[in-house]
């Protein structure tokens, strides 16, 4: 956590996968909040990413990327129900990357 926040905090890059985990198959994981208390903690904007799950090694896959956001800003701590609720909007993003995907409004 020590390493992924000081990337952050120097401008890298970092790839999460907001369910903590590789999925297989059909069946939504819960995403876990690490993410997005990372984000908020040093600022950061969260880029949502959809990668399909029918894919085959060594085979083009389409990922869709969509549009950057950032953890508003808050006065008060935050309880972990309000961070489960982030974490659930930003797998929303992502999902409605897959959706559009599927309906040939984006290619």
């Amino acid at each position: 956590m020590k390493t992924a926040l000081s990337c952050l905090r120097k401008g890298k890059k970092l790839a999460i996968f907001p369910e903590g985990t590789r999925t297989h198959g059909d069946g939504d994981v819960a995403p876990k909040i690490g993410a997005i208390r990372m984000a908020e903690k040093v600022g950061a904007p969260l880029l949502p990413v959809y990668i399909p799950r029918e894919k085959k090694n060594f085979k083009r896959t389409k990922i869709i990327i969509g549009k950057p956001f950032s953890v508003p800003k808050v006065s008060e701590k935050r309880s972990k129900k309000d961070y489960e609720l982030l974490a659930d909007q930003l797998m929303e993003r992502i999902y409605d990357l897959g959706k559009m995907l599927e309906a040939g409004t984006i290619s």
